[in-house]
């Protein structure tokens, strides 16, 4: 999954600058690759946890991801926005 999700990354990163695309579609796309990341990181955890999608581990690597992609994005990741209140249920 990380050799995808690089190779991803990589792909995405040359067609921005063979299009020549703006700085706020760029942004996009890199925003877009930051949830890829989480999402991998949570997809690696669901392997191996016994309880499936709702184990206590998942729903940890889920609540980390969100955390940072807040961190990194905090105008998408608001108090009360839906990531979060799925993670509070």
């Amino acid at each position: 999954m990380d050799v995808l999700l690089a190779d991803t990354a990589v792909d995405v990163e040359l067609v921005s600058r063979e299009l020549g695309l703006t700085e706020v579609m760029s942004e996009r796309l890199r925003r877009a690759l930051d949830r890829l990341e989480c999402v991998a990181a949570v997809l690696e955890t669901m392997r191996p946890a016994s309880g499936g999608y709702e184990s206590a581990e998942v729903v940890d690597a889920a609540g980390c991801a969100v955390e940072e992609l807040a961190v990194r994005e905090p105008q998408d990741y608001p108090a009360g926005a839906l990531e979060w209140v799925m993670l509070a249920d």
